[in-house]
C-alpha cells in the first residue's frame, strides 16, 4: 500500500490506493518497485508519495517499512500581460493576461502600475480587488485586468498606463514584457 501527498491517479501509475506486490527472488534481499509517472503539460508543485510494506507473504505487517518519492513538476511555463489598447475616456482599459499552460492552483501576478505623463489617479478607477496582486483561477489560462475609466470636462492629451508583472506566486513561470493601454480624450 501507499499513501500520497498532492498526487492524484493522472500522476502516476498504479492509481493511489492501490496494491502492488514485489517479489524478491530466492537468495535477494531486495528488489525495486518501479511506477511510471505521466509527463503532462499543468504547471503544479512537486508531488511526494510513501510505499509502506503492508504484507509479507499474505501475513499482515503492522508498523512496516516505508519509503518516500517525489514526482518533481517538470513544466516552465510563460506568463504574459497584452497591451489594452486604447480606449475613448470612459471607456474600460482591458489588460488580458495569459499563462502558457493551466495550473492546479490560482497564480497570483505581482504588478506594477506606471502611469505616463499627464495620467493621474483621478483617471481610471482601479478594480475591485487589488490590482497590484492579480489572479489567475486554478485551471484558466487567461484573465482580463480591467480598469474603468472617466469621462471627464478636461482637455488632455493622450495618457498611458503601464503594467509590469514583476513577480510569480510560483515558481516555473517566465514573465513576458508588460503592457500598454492609453485613453483619449474625448
Amino acid at each position: 500500500d501507499y499513501g500520497v501527498a498532492g498526487l492524484t491517479g493522472d500522476d502516476f501509475s498504479p492509481n493511489p490506493g492501490s496494491q502492488v506486490e514485489v517479489e524478491i527472488p530466492v537468495g535477494l534481499t531486495s528488489a525495486s518497485l518501479l511506477l511510471a509517472t505521466a509527463d503532462d503539460v499543468v504547471d503544479e508543485d512537486d508531488e511526494t508519495l510513501t510505499l509502506t510494506v503492508a504484507s509479507l507473504d499474505g501475513n499482515d505487517v503492522t508498523g512496516g517499512d516505508s519509503a518516500t518519492g517525489t514526482v518533481r513538476d517538470n513544466d516552465t511555463a510563460m506568463v504574459s500581460i497584452d497591451d489594452a489598447g486604447s480606449v475613448e475616456e470612459g471607456e474600460d482599459l482591458v489588460f488580458p493576461v495569459s499563462l502558457s499552460t493551466p495550473a492546479d492552483r490560482d497564480i497570483t501576478l505581482t504588478i506594477d502600475l506606471m502611469m505616463g505623463e499627464g495620467m493621474f489617479n483621478e483617471d481610471y478607477a482601479t478594480p475591485p480587488s487589488d490590482p497590484t496582486m492579480f489572479i489567475v483561477p486554478e485551471g484558466a489560462t487567461s484573465a482580463d485586468l480591467v480598469f474603468a475609466t472617466f469621462d471627464d470636462d478636461l482637455s488632455e492629451a493622450e495618457e498611458q498606463l503601464t503594467l509590469e508583472i514583476t513577480a510569480v506566486s510560483h515558481g516555473g513561470y517566465a514573465i513576458d514584457e508588460g503592457a500598454i493601454g492609453s485613453i483619449h480624450d474625448n
